[in-house]
């Protein structure tokens, strides 16, 4: 069974007025496979400006789940998840997929490895 999951990423600049340039989301895979690894990164943000990320996604049965982090944009204005790691998130480290793979159930519990098991994955 193949299903199909839809995530948004929400972008939030702090120190951004509207006369910056404009903000630029890259990601390389917008249509990838479950297992491919997404490349993110995020341009034309104030030098040194606070950014963040979140990240949602539906499921299958409805529930939403949810990450977020914060990184310090770089002296040109950027941020690239697989090189930078965040001041505050829901994950710790350089992680390239950190806003995947650390995503909760905005409410209720985190049983989709039960479902997996369940499943067989």
């Amino acid at each position: 069974m193949m299903s199909t999951v839809a995530f948004v990423i929400a972008i939030s600049v702090t120190g951004c007025s509207s006369s910056q340039p404009s903000v630029h989301v890259f990601v390389d895979h917008p249509d990838g496979l479950v297992d491919t690894p997404v490349v993110v990164k995020v341009s034309g943000v104030p030098s040194r400006a606070l950014v963040t990320l979140q990240l949602s996604a539906t499921d299958n049965r409805g529930v939403r789940w949810a990450s977020i982090a914060s990184f310090r944009a770089s002296q040109s204005g950027e941020v690239s998840l697989a090189q930078q790691a965040p001041v505050s998130a829901s994950y710790t480290g350089v992680e390239p997929m950190g806003l995947f793979w650390s995503m909760r159930p905005v409410r209720g519990p985190a049983d989709w490895f039960a479902e997996a098991e369940r499943l067989g994955l």
